[in-house]
């Protein structure tokens, strides 16, 4: 009984002392408010009238700024001025559409890899932000991809389930040869790719493909942009951004992993700045960033830079006025061209700085076949034709080339496509008095896509000592440019609107080839 009495003791104190101490909780709770509270309540008043002060005090300086960046924008972005924003909203949402089905229905009917390096690209993808090193040997993840999926040439890689791959048995011995390449198309497809998987449900191959989306949709409307910057309807502007869209080179490109996807954007984002800020205060701003960010998307994009720097020089000269007057132009416009190289060839000239850091091995251990003692002149002239529009190419998905009908196809819509850009060109230049704008892009295009080629070949023996035919790839950063001004040159309505039909035409065939497609 005493145990029990004494228990009942003990519980009704502790149950007085959880009464006193709760009780001492919420008065030490309420007064520890009633002394901050007032403070809280007049930080947040003064914070916010402190904030509602320096807002109305810096409101019309603000409002100045904003007006003339505005005008001064608003003045040379005829894409949007022109047209106004909500056509132009029309016209991206109809754009960013072909893109996703273009791209969409090319990565669910190509499962295997492309040969163009697919499995380097992937493998770089894979490890972005870090940089590869020459030597460095491709991860189980992109070998896998290759064993699983296979690739689209007579190579044979192991099979899926064998447990580990040795990256012997694979191109290139198994050594990553993107390490070539500058990182930023990587770190931004990596990214694009990290935004896919979750939504999506894709493997990372897929996922990393779907990017392609992206870098597709970016550069047809700024391609749209440009064409209409250079004067085209806007039938014609949407027509070429489709036709060139749906053309088999852009279209592959932009729908497997390979840095080959930045050539639209950025060829067409390099040339818009130039057209339309190379005259304005602004452009001290814009030129520089859009040099560098096209050199560090892929070295060879640096052949639109040249483009962009003939444009402001032509432009410039053939401007009516007195000498006096076009020595001026003149000097501005080497300014901004200035503005525009100098960032770029620096940083290219980092690139390569790092690149040789990184290669641990030589080249050579890669592909010994390609090193030459001597480049003979003629075989230097022989790359000329290279960098032109392709009118036949050996990379096209399976369901563009697997039966009569769709090999017709693609081999008519190379020609066609290919061929349309290059007289676009030569028509140009012929009509160089009654459209001055086209002409000044026209004649750089011309010279970068003859020279270039030679170019590329003097450069590659100069810094490795080897030579190989240079890829029509490396020259893809001009199709944008030569595609605008052939929308540029169509002035009649009737021409604008046969355009647009073969553009919407060409794409709705591939889209529907794909679907088609086993």
């Amino acid at each position: 009984g005493r145990a029990g009495g004494g228990g009942a003791r003990a519980a009704a104190r502790a149950a007085r002392g959880a009464v006193l101490g709760g009780t001492w909780t919420v008065a030490w709770v309420e007064g520890f408010w009633r002394v901050t509270a007032p403070w809280l309540v007049g930080l947040v008043q003064g914070t916010w009238t402190g904030t509602i002060r320096t807002a109305t005090w810096l409101r019309p300086g603000a409002e100045r700024a904003g007006s003339a960046l505005w005008r001064a924008h608003k003045a040379r972005l005829d894409g949007l001025a022109r047209i106004g924003v909500l056509e132009a909203l029309t016209v991206l949402i109809v754009l960013t559409g072909a893109a996703s089905a273009l791209v969409i229905q090319h990565v669910e009917h190509f499962r295997a890899l492309s040969p163009v390096d697919e499995i380097m690209h992937l493998d770089a993808t894979f490890k972005a932000p870090r940089a590869v090193s020459a030597g460095e040997r491709v991860d189980q993840e992109a070998l896998r991809a290759a064993a699983c999926r296979r690739i689209d040439s007579p190579y044979a890689p192991p099979p899926c389930q064998t447990p580990e791959l040795n990256p012997r048995d694979f191109p290139a011995n198994g050594f990553n040869t993107a390490y070539i390449h500058p990182t930023g198309y990587y770190r931004v497809t990596h990214w694009l790719a990290d935004q896919i998987a979750p939504r999506w449900g894709t493997d990372d191959v897929d996922s990393a493909r779907l990017g392609g989306v992206v870098w597709l949709a970016a550069g047809l409307f700024l391609l749209f942009l440009l064409a209409r910057r250079l004067g085209a309807p806007p039938e014609a502007a949407v027509g070429v951004a489709l036709l060139v869209a749906a053309w088999p080179p852009v279209w592959y490109s932009s729908a497997v992993v390979n840095p080959d996807a930045t050539s639209l954007p950025v060829g067409a984002a390099v040339l818009y700045s130039a057209v339309a800020w190379g005259r304005s205060p602004f452009g001290i701003l814009v030129l520089p960033l859009a040099g560098l960010a096209a050199v560090e998307l892929k070295l060879t994009n640096i052949l639109v830079v040249g483009v962009g720097c003939g444009y402001l020089l032509l432009s410039a000269l053939l401007r009516s006025g007195s000498w006096r007057e076009r020595a001026q132009r003149l000097g501005g416009a080497t300014g901004a061209a200035a503005l525009l190289a100098v960032p770029a060839v620096l940083l290219a000239a980092a690139i390569a700085r790092a690149t040789s850091e990184r290669a641990i091995l030589p080249i050579g251990v890669f592909s010994t076949g390609q090193y030459v003692d001597e480049l003979p002149a003629g075989t230097v002239l022989s790359q000329w034709t290279h960098f032109l529009p392709p009118t036949t190419l050996a990379h096209a998905a399976p369901f563009l080339r697997g039966s009569p009908e769709t090999r017709t196809f693609t081999s008519t819509l190379f020609a066609l496509t290919g061929g349309l850009l290059v007289a676009g060109l030569l028509a140009a230049l012929a009509n160089a008095s009654r459209n001055r704008e086209t002409f000044a892009v026209a004649m750089p295009t011309l010279v970068c896509m003859v020279v270039g080629g030679p170019l590329y070949a003097l450069a590659n023996f100069a810094t490795t000592h080897g030579y190989f035919s240079v890829s029509a790839r490396y020259g893809y950063v001009l199709i944008p440019c030569a595609a605008a001004v052939l929308a540029g040159l169509v002035s009649e309505r009737r021409f604008a609107r046969g355009l647009l039909v073969l553009g919407l035409a060409v794409s709705v065939t591939g889209i529907g080839m794909a679907m088609a497609a086993a």
